[in-house]
């Protein structure tokens, strides 16, 4: 297909709005059946239009600043160089330009929305992690399937985030303006440091990698100050519990670094599912024999998993992600 590389986009996008000339639906079948791979981008295209279309049919709930997330959008793939895109004005809808303000596309495999609800900004992540900055300049890695929300008057008195999921923070130091989050039932308030915030099934997770964070329970009032290497746990009860931090890996899923120190294959499965949102399963007896120390650097899941499979003699049952650990000769 001849079509420019900036043009295929605006194409694709034309085409699943049904706006397209049958000119430009001929040019989208040659160019389809050029490779699997431009298959698979189609596809990825089609899953976020059909996004788009959700949020753009449920309006009434939700209103958007389309003119400043559309130069969010643009601004986005200028800096990432994922998608050079320049729409001409005339053959561009305005729903072309609602659907990439809601919905932003990584040809990496993930889909990254980003909205304004009344006065609240939302950065949302699909499948995997993604770096954004704050106004205060204060940036925060959000895990896949993850939500933080602030007001978008946020640094002008006060800066407060709410999260829904998994967080790293590395925050502006700002003595006059505490960085506050709201995680579950649990607030959590810095100057200016770094750490790791979960939300998990009504419990809330902080490990500290610099500075000093105040975790409290906004039931009870109760507080702790955690310091570099403790963890603090607000359990559903409101009860809040402070240890030192025995995980190596708490924040791996950023990092993508993974170490393993005389770790017995139950908790090398555990860490691998949440590092890579995978599904690894065991189903055959394990002997206490199967002990792996390693260290992963910025490694697939399937060069992780060819290296533990050599390692401990595992027969492996893949089916994608879903991944079944059948035998154990170790």
């Amino acid at each position: 297909m001849k079509e420019e590389s900036n043009d295929i986009e605006l194409i694709i996008t034309k085409v699943l709005n049904q706006e397209a000339t049958v000119e430009e639906q001929s040019q989208l079948e040659y160019w389809l059946a050029e490779s699997e791979a431009n298959k698979k981008l189609f596809e990825s295209y089609k899953k976020i239009i059909d996004k788009g279309q959700e949020y753009f049919n449920s309006q009434q709930h939700i209103k958007i600043d389309v003119d400043a997330e559309w130069a969010a959008f643009q601004d986005k793939l200028a800096a990432k160089k994922v998608i050079q895109m320049e729409p001409k004005a005339t053959a561009s809808s305005r729903w072309l330009q609602i659907a990439a303000a809601v919905v932003v596309l990584m040809v990496s495999g993930y889909v990254l929305y980003n909205f304004i609800s009344k006065d609240t900004v939302y950065l949302q992540t699909a499948d995997v992690p993604e770096e954004f900055t704050l106004p205060d300049e204060s940036v925060i890695t959000l895990n896949a399937n993850s939500v933080l929300s602030y007001n978008q008057d946020f640094g002008k008195n006060k800066r407060t985030v709410e999260l829904k999921g998994e967080a790293f923070f590395e925050i502006t130091s700002d003595k006059t303006r505490p960085f506050i989050i709201t995680a579950g039932e649990a607030e959590v308030e810095v100057l200016g440091t770094s750490f790791n915030v979960s939300v998990n099934n009504g419990s809330t997770e902080v490990i500290v990698a610099t500075g000093v964070v105040e975790l409290s329970s906004k039931e009870t009032k109760e507080s702790i100050e955690l310091t570099p290497g403790e963890r603090g746990l607000l359990e559903k009860d409101s009860k809040i519990i402070e240890t030192k931090n025995s995980d190596p890996n708490f924040n791996a899923w950023k990092t993508r670094t993974i170490i393993f120190e005389e770790a017995d294959l139950v908790a090398v499965v555990n860490a691998l599912n949440k590092v890579y949102h995978a599904n690894i399963s065991i189903s055959t007896n394990v002997s206490q024999s199967c002990i792996v120390t390693v260290t992963f650097e910025q490694q697939s899941l399937d060069a992780v998993l060819n290296v533990l499979e050599s390692t401990l003699d595992l027969t492996l049952k893949r089916n994608g992600r879903q991944v079944e650990i059948t035998e154990a000769g170790c």
